[in-house]
């Protein structure tokens, strides 16, 4: 904690913008690249649409292809 409020008692002093970054869930935010599909989650499922599937534009907690797809992202932002 000592080092955190030097750091940020330097920053005040040079007047330097002070940003926040969490890691641990930039993961979430990412667009997939490639297309995945899902079942319909229980509660969500309309009565006349049992059959059909969700596809996924972000990415999930959990899914296999996340940490890839943040690594790419990371190399390029495009």
């Amino acid at each position: 904690m000592t080092f955190i409020r030097e750091i940020l008692g330097l920053a005040s002093k040079l007047d330097f913008e002070i940003e926040q970054l969490d890691v641990k869930t930039s993961i979430l935010h990412g667009d997939l690249k490639e297309e995945i599909y899902m079942v319909q989650l229980e509660g969500f499922v309309k009565p006349s649409k049992e059959y059909h599937v969700c596809r996924l534009k972000k990415i999930l907690y959990g899914l296999k292809q996340a940490p890839k797809q943040e690594v790419q992202s990371l190399h390029d932002p495009t």
